[in-house]
Formats: C-alpha cells, structure tokens, sequence
C-alpha cells in the first residue's frame, strides 16, 4: 500500500466500481432473459441453474471487493497523512457499498426464487418425483446457498469499516477538542472575530 498513493488507489476504486457496473447490467439483463422464458430452455429450474453458472452473478461481488479494497487502501494512506476527515468519508462511502450491493444480491436471489416457484415447469416435476412448490422452492434455495456466504463475508467487512470509521471520527473529535484548548486556538478565534485578547 505504501508504495502507492491515494490517487492511484482511487482511480483503480474507479476502475473496479465500473467493471462491476456492467456485470450487474449483464445480470439484470440475465435475469429478464430467465423471467422471459428463453425459447432455447422451456424448464425454469434450468433456467435457474443457468443463471446461477453466469459469470456475472459470481463477478459482480467480486469486483465490487476489489473496488471496496482500493478504497480502504486509500482511506490507510489519508490516515497516515493525517487526513482523518477524508479517510473516515470514504470508509462509510464504503460501508454504504457493501450494504447497497447485499441489498442487491438478496434481490436476485428473491427474483429468482419466486421465478421457480411461479414457474414449475413438468420437466422440473420429474427431476424432483412430482415434489411439491414447498420441497422446489427449498431445492432453488440449496441451490443458491454459496449467495449466503456473500452476505455473512458482506457483513463482516462491513461491521469492521464502520467500527474503523467510528475510530477515525473519534480521533478526530478529540483532535478538534485538543486544539480548541491550544492558546493559538484562541487567538484565532479572536482574529476571526473581529477581537483582540485583553
């Protein structure tokens, strides 16, 4: 990290956030394709299975990490410079983006589950032996269990950067009380003013 600067590790944040755009647009077209019905695969969970193997629902999160770690990188740079103000500002951008992509993935994940439950085409009668809409939705939900793995590590990171971010701000409301006892502080104040010490 230290051989890097906060500029640069904010470009390669920039970077990443933009990959990770066009893999959420490449998944939401996916999935308007998958509650359309594509002519090619008439079986909905199928369908499902397909879209859980596309690389975009797997990439998405992926690059959103990498954005995300490029950002603390560059908060640890600012807070070696003493720049707290904006370290902490860009550890809650990044608290926000972990909880915006999360918020994301449980979204595909209900679209997804409510599609198969809607949808149980024959085919996936078969496979399962006539099983009911309880015992179909249960199996699209095994099948997309690794998600649940996304939102504990989602989680974590961010319980971490807001608790770092919480720090950050700390030092820096004591920081600010250290100098308003400064006598320099005062005479400041004083100048600002308009006024002069007695």
């Amino acid at each position: 990290i230290h051989q890097t600067n906060v500029d640069t590790q904010l470009q390669l944040a920039s970077e990443y956030k933009s990959k990770a755009s066009r893999q959420w647009k490449t998944l939401v077209s996916s999935i308007s394709s998958t509650h359309a019905g594509t002519p090619h695969n008439t079986d909905g969970g199928g369908r499902f299975r397909l879209l859980l193997q596309s690389d975009a629902l797997h990439q998405y999160p992926v690059e959103l990490l990498q954005m995300v770690r490029h950002l603390i990188s560059a908060a640890v740079l600012l807070e070696d410079t003493n720049e707290l103000s904006r370290a902490a500002d860009l550890l809650a951008e990044v608290s926000a983006q972990l909880e915006h992509t999360s918020r994301r993935m449980r979204r595909v994940e209900v679209k997804l589950i409510k599609h198969v439950v809607r949808h149980p085409h024959r085919s996936s009668h078969e496979r399962l032996g006539g099983s009911s809409t309880s015992d179909l939705s249960k199996m699209v939900k095994h099948d997309a269990g690794w998600m649940y793995l996304w939102y504990y590590a989602l989680s974590r990171i961010q319980s971490v950067v807001h608790f770092r971010e919480y720090q950050l701000r700390l030092r820096l409301m004591n920081s600010l009380r250290t100098q308003s006892m400064t006598p320099e502080f005062g005479l400041a104040c004083y100048n600002t003013l308009g006024q002069r010490p007695p």
